[in-house]
């Protein structure tokens, strides 16, 4: 058995993002049907009873290259976070990378929701443009990962474990790759690095065709 697992949170079925996910070397865990709610249990019982060495997280709407993803892997040695990165939609000219001193006038220790309403829409008005990554070095320190194949090790799992934000303006408990990152610019103890080569192709898109399926949960896993 592989010593890095694949964690999936999959509400949609599109099958190239399938096509992706079984060419990676690595083992595969599918939660699907659940909400990112109900992803908290799930994921952290799953991280917390297993003992792989690395735990990478994507979405159902993302496809990297076997070479990016082998790419991500090796820098785990020398990282403790690494993720590769896309546009934040399709078709927008504003990536997912978000230098930490754009942020720093923005308060990061407080979590209530006008400050991490703010700080979202921070995020989104000071990422990098797609015309400056050619300017960014190899490996990039982010405060933003996205869940873009976003991979650490197994004691950060379980010291930030996966969690929730309810708001921005409707009851749904989502938004976990952005608790995630508030929680380690907070503590600033790690670094959140992207690496550059590792592009991921976004299908995300409000005019996506796939329709969001929450009513078959299970998951299903490769070992």
């Amino acid at each position: 058995m592989h010593d890095t697992v694949l964690m999936i949170m999959s509400v949609r079925d599109i099958p190239s993002v399938k096509k992706c996910v079984d060419k990676l070397n690595c083992e595969k865990i599918w939660f699907k049907g659940f909400t990112e709610l109900e992803l908290t249990l799930h994921i952290n019982n799953f991280i917390k009873n297993s003992n792989f060495k690395y735990y990478f997280i994507t979405s159902d709407d993302e496809i990297i290259s076997p070479v990016n993803f082998e790419l991500l892997k090796l820098k785990l040695n020398v990282h403790h976070i690494v993720s590769g990165w896309a546009t934040m939609r399709q078709n927008w000219k504003y990536s997912t990378i978000v230098k930490p001193e754009k942020l720093k006038n923005i308060p990061v220790n407080i979590f209530n929701s006008p400050i991490i309403n703010g700080f979202l829409s921070n995020i989104t008005s000071v990422s990098e443009e797609l015309k400056n990554i050619h300017t960014l070095p190899d490996e990039i320190e982010s405060a933003f990962v996205g869940w873009f194949f976003t991979g650490m090790h197994r004691k950060i799992w379980i010291d930030y474990p996966f969690q929730t934000f309810k708001g921005f303006g409707n009851d749904n408990h989502g938004n976990s790759d952005l608790m995630f990152s508030k929680r380690i610019l907070n503590d600033n103890y790690y670094k959140q690095i992207v690496l550059k080569k590792a592009f991921v192709t976004h299908l995300s898109n409000t005019k996506y065709p796939h329709q969001l399926n929450f009513t078959n949960k299970q998951i299903v896993k490769t070992f």
